[in-house]
Parts: C-alpha cells; sequence; structure tokens
C-alpha cells in the first residue's frame, strides 16, 4: 500500500525515468509458462508495475517493479490478492519485500520483488491484482499477449476540411459514455466536466455494470468535455470539443491509467488519450494535442524560473518574446490553415494566461527555491504584471480569431477587461457576456441584464443568460431543500449566529467545497464516523461551502454527506476566513459545548480528528 502523503511528488519523478521498450512475451520453462510485460487495463497508481508473471501447477507468480521517491517507504499488505473470472486466490509468499512493513525506497528509487499467490487455471486470460480498499490496484493484467482494445471509433475525415469557426448557439445535448474494460472497482459514477465559452460546470454521471451512462445537459457554445473515474490514476486525462444539439457517444479508455507504467518500459506506448467519440469534430479531437507544442507552458518552464525575481517587464518580455517564438513556428508550420487559425488561439491564450497568472508563476517559483510557505510573496517579488503589461499583450493577440471557442478557454480569456486595450463592440460584448454569465450561474440575473443582453451583437448572448438563469433557480429551489437559512446578520458575525442554535453540543464544522478533491476525500472517510464511533453521540457536523462550489455538483453530494450544510457568499466566507486565518481546504473548526471555537487545521488528520472531537465530548 502506498504511504507517504505528498503522492503527487513521486508521480512527477517518474517523468525522469528512462527505460528499455521491451515487449510482451511468453516463453514455456520447466516451471510454467511465463508472460514478460504483460500489457494492462488499468491501475488506481502511477507508481506499481507488473513486469511478468510466471503460472505453475502450485503458484501465480507476480514480479513487481515499483518507482517512487528515494527514500520513501511502501508497505505491502499480506491481505493482496489476484483475482480471476470472478474467484480470488490468496497470497502464498513474498521474496525481496517484507510485507505489513515500511520498505524504504533506495537511492535508485526503483526496486523489483515478486510476490506468489495461488495457482490460477492455466486457460486464464486475465488477472487483476487488488491490494485491500485503499491499497495499490491493477486491473486486466493480459495473460494471453492480447492489448485488449477498447471499440472507440477513430475518424478518417480530412480535418482540413472541417469548419474550425462553429457558431454560437444554445441547444440540449445527450452525451452517452462507454467506459472500456469497465469495472464496479473503477468507481460508479462517472464526474464530468463541461468547459464552454461562458465557463465552466461539472456534472456526476452514474455508471451501469457495463460501464455505460448518459447526461444529458444545455451546451452554451462548443464545449470542451473532461471525464475522470475516481478510483483511476487519470493520469494524461484528455478531452474533447462537442457541439450543442449533436447527440454523441464518448468512449473513455481506461488504459490512459497505465500510461507511466507503460511508457517507462516502452517510450513509444500508443495510447495518448483519454476520451473518443464519433461527433462531426472527431477528426480535430484526435489531432488538436498536435498544437500542444504552440503553448507557453505556466508552470515548469525554464525561461521563467527564479520568475520572482524579474520586474513586470522583464517577465512580459519573456513572454511575448516565446508568443513572437511561436507565432512565426505556426506560419511556417505544415498544419493546414484551420489548424492555424486554432493553433494561433492557443498560443495567444497561452500568453494571456502566462501574464494574469503571473503572481502564481512567481510564487511557485519562489516556493521551489526556498522550500518555505512562509515566505511572504508580495515582500520578495518585484512586482506583478498590470494593465501597462497587458496592453503590451493586447497588441499582438488576436481577440476575434474564430477559432477561440474551440480552446476551452475562451471565459477565463475574459478576466481581463479587454475593452480597454481593444475597443471593438464585439470585444466589449463578449466582456460583458462572460460577467453576466457568472450572476446567471447562480440565479440572480435581473430583467434589466437580460434586456441589455438582447442589446448585443449575438443573440446567443441573451439565449444564453437566459437559459443558464432559468437552470440555476431550479437548482436553488433543489438545494433549499438541504441547505439550512443563513443569519440575517453582518458577515463578521455570521459564524457565531451560524452555530448559536446548538449551544451545549460539540460541533465539527467543515469549510470545502465541490471543487476541492482533499476536501471530497476528506468527507467519504468522515461518513463513517457518523453512525459508527459517534453515532448517538452529541456531535452536530456543520459543513460550509460557498459560491464557488458547481450547483450541480454540490446536489449530487448533499445527499451522500449527513449534517447541516450552509452556502455562503464570497463576502461571508472572506469574513470567517479571516476570523479563523484560513489557510486552505478542508479546513476544520471545533466548537465546544460552551460555544468556544478552535481552528483547526491539524484535522486534515484524520485520526487528529477523531481524537479532537473526543476531547470535547
Amino acid at each position: 500500500m502506498k504511504k507517504n502523503f505528498i503522492i503527487a511528488l513521486g508521480a512527477v519523478s517518474l517523468l525522469t525515468c528512462s527505460f528499455s521498450a521491451p515487449k510482451e512475451s511468453s516463453t514455456l520453462t520447466n516451471t510454467g509458462r511465463t508472460i514478460e510485460f504483460p500489457h494492462l487495463s488499468a491501475a488506481n497508481n502511477t507508481y506499481l508495475d507488473v513486469r511478468g508473471v510466471t503460472l505453475t501447477d502450485s503458484a501465480t507468480i507476480l514480479r513487481f517493479n515499483v518507482n517512487f521517491r528515494p527514500g520513501w517507504w511502501i508497505k505491502m499488505s499480506p491481505d493482496c490478492k489476484i483475482f480471476a473470472d470472478g474467484k480470488s486466490y490468496s497470497l502464498i509468499s513474498a521474496d525481496g519485500i517484507p510485507l505489513d512493513q515500511e520498505y524504504y525506497m533506495p537511492e535508485s528509487g526503483e526496486t523489483e520483488f515478486t510476490i506468489s499467490f495461488q495457482p490460477v487455471p492455466s486457460n486464464t486470460n486475465s488477472i487483476d491484482f487488488i491490494e485491500g480498499d485503499e491499497g495499490w490496484k491493477i486491473w486486466g493484467i493480459a495473460l494471453d499477449g492480447y492489448n485488449h482494445l477498447p471499440p472507440y471509433p477513430t475518424s478518417s475525415a480530412d480535418v482540413s476540411q472541417l469548419n474550425l469557426s462553429p457558431e454560437l448557439k444554445v441547444e440540449e445535448t445527450t452525451l452517452t459514455f462507454h467506459v472500456t474494460d469497465y469495472k464496479p472497482d473503477f468507481g460508479k459514477n462517472l464526474e464530468v466536466a463541461l468547459v464552454g465559452v461562458p465557463g465552466h460546470a461539472t456534472a456526476i454521471v452514474p455508471l451501469d455494470e457495463a460501464g455505460e451512462g448518459t447526461l444529458t445537459t444545455t451546451l452554451f457554445g462548443p464545449t470542451d468535455i473532461y471525464a475522470t473515474l475516481p478510483d483511476l490514476t487519470n493520469f494524461g486525462s484528455s478531452s474533447l470539443m462537442a457541439l450543442p444539439g449533436e447527440d454523441i457517444d464518448i468512449y473513455f479508455d481506461s488504459r490512459i491509467s497505465v500510461l507511466p507504467q507503460m511508457t517507462r518500459r516502452n517510450p513509444e506506448y500508443t495510447v495518448r488519450m483519454s476520451l473518443y467519440d464519433n461527433g462531426s469534430l472527431a477528426a480535430f479531437n484526435q489531432n488538436k494535442g498536435s498544437v500542444g507544442r504552440y503553448t507557453i507552458p505556466t508552470f515548469g518552464n525554464p525561461l521563467l524560473d527564479k520568475a520572482w525575481r524579474m520586474t513586470p517587464d522583464e517577465y512580459t518580455d519573456i513572454i511575448l518574446g516565446e508568443h513572437n517564438r511561436l507565432t512565426q513556428e505556426i506560419k511556417t508550420s505544415d498544419l493546414p490553415a484551420n489548424m492555424k487559425e486554432y493553433a494561433k488561439a492557443m498560443a495567444d491564450i497561452s500568453a494571456v494566461d502566462a501574464i494574469t497568472m503571473a503572481r502564481h508563476v512567481m510564487a511557485n517559483e519562489l516556493y521551489n527555491t526556498y522550500h518555505d510557505r512562509e515566505i511572504n510573496i508580495d515582500d520578495s517579488i518585484k512586482g506583478i504584471p498590470g494593465e501597462e503589461q497587458i496592453a503590451r499583450l493586447a497588441k499582438v493577440i488576436d481577440l476575434e480569431n474564430p477559432a477561440l471557442p474551440l480552446t476551452g478557454s475562451f471565459a477565463s480569456l475574459y478576466n481581463v477587461d479587454w475593452g480597454k486595450f481593444k475597443d471593438t463592440p464585439e470585444i466589449k460584448d463578449r466582456v460583458r457576456f462572460c460577467k453576466l454569465f457568472r450572476a446567471a450561474s447562480k440565479g440572480k440575473l435581473t430583467e434589466a441584464q437580460i434586456a441589455e443582453a438582447k442589446e448585443m451583437s449575438s443573440p446567443f448572448y441573451a439565449d444564453a443568460l437566459e437559459k443558464r438563469n432559468q437552470i440555476a433557480v431550479k437548482q436553488n429551489q433543489e438545494a433549499a431543500k438541504y441547505i439550512a437559512k443563513n443569519p440575517d446578520v453582518e458577515p463578521a458575525k455570521l459564524f457565531e449566529e451560524i452555530v448559536k442554535p446548538y449551544a451545549g453540543k460539540v460541533v465539527l464544522v467543515d469549510l470545502w467545497n465541490t471543487w476541492c478533491q482533499p476536501c471530497r476525500n476528506a468527507l467519504k472517510a468522515n461518513e463513517p464516523l457518523k453512525t459508527g464511533e459517534f453515532a448517538n453521540q452529541d456531535v452536530v457536523w456543520l459543513y460550509i461551502a460557498d459560491e464557488s462550489s458547481d450547483m450541480n455538483t454540490y446536489l449530487n453530494l448533499l445527499p451522500t454527506i449527513n449534517g447541516v450544510h450552509h452556502m455562503v457568499n464570497e463576502q461571508q466566507i472572506k469574513a470567517i476566513r479571516e476570523q479563523f486565518n484560513v489557510d486552505g481546504i478542508p479546513f476544520y473548526i471545533l466548537v465546544d459545548r460552551q460555544g468556544n471555537a478552535e481552528p483547526h487545521p491539524d484535522f486534515r488528520d484524520h485520526n487528529l480528528l477523531i481524537q479532537g472531537i473526543k476531547s470535547k465530548l
């Protein structure tokens, strides 16, 4: 079972490893049949690989390879099993790793060991390795030499002939998802993100036993579709563009989750996308990754090393220099004309991101240099690009590029009020529309604002705003069934009033949001306490989310979280953060029977949370 909480660092190290390119092979020996480098279908981690399987009359022997951070430890449970054709096969012995003990990784960051299990039938085609509910899992270890290809469609259309300047419209769309080689262990819900012209929304799609599920939703212009499974690594997950009103089938290739393992064996491993579709933009979706080299990375870019030492103009000089280089490369590339327009749009948006996110980039580089999150950022950096630098950028990017809606970043582009720098009606309308859409997403659009939208240059704007507002109003009505009413007090007094009704009880307040995966992991871990250790105890579980949470996801999650729920606005959550010096979420506040409230970021440790509650009972 993997340990050491900062798992993401281990994932990064995998990208620097160099390996040969072996192919799956099968050999017969006096001791049985050995399959070298078997194909894998899916995994819940990026570290553990099965490099060989030996089948004998007395055992099934798996040879494991682990790539993990040097000096960190791993642990393998003696309860791990393999599964084949619905039957489980228990562990017999292990060689090269002590079971149920911490094993520290060597300096190389790589180790191998073998584990023997009860023998599976000789005609078994595939096995799964499962190390308990929370441990390592690898599915679809192929013993038949077959690379279990999923039935996803590929398009033979000529991408150069596609219309990459789609009409902006609002229409209901049905997306039917198919997860290849699906197993219930992958998770029973597909989590879907919809990134359209106005902004971002999420949805949860229940899957049936075959790994299929349907989402009928309203799309606001071309929309980038992302899909992930909670119990797979989703390493390198891709997206695809869908058009409103065009019902399509989307195939999720679970093999994307073993991309790190397979590319360590073979850098030419062919699975590079997680989603495929049969829509009119299928050929574009299969080819859009080819323009990735025409974007400016914001994090990990060597040109921005020590960015925090740069003045705003020095930083902007680098970004504009890179943008100019990419623009020239696109002009001389062999891309078809329509893909060149798309590549230009991506180059423009990446330049905008690099400048508007400069503070985050500088902070990241500062922390990477000193490894100290307590450093005051504003005292350490020389300055952040502002209007003067954005004006320089506005001179070189094309805000009227018809391919912009296909980038999936249209809304974030208009976090800048470009009307100050490019005074055209269309750009002013887009800026205003994106701002109004945020109000519509909360169901707070006024009649005056709708009338204003109807005067804009495209009927799309008013149609989108009215429809989104209608959806939000219905969502708010549904949410009201679960959400407690906030006291009508000033923000600074809100927290005190929210917990006041529970005087004499112990109140655990959980600050969270739907977009925070650690929050959601903690919610899942804490839920059993309510019917277990703290059943019938005087404990109130009180949850506070803010309006940055996606309402659709919020509504899907609320029935699964037992407790008192509050939704607060931007000013209210700001007051609570300042009151308790909140450093991030999830964040916990424990209120004792006398009404004394104490912040507890340490409760992110599940065991400390349990001990803390017990101490107040």
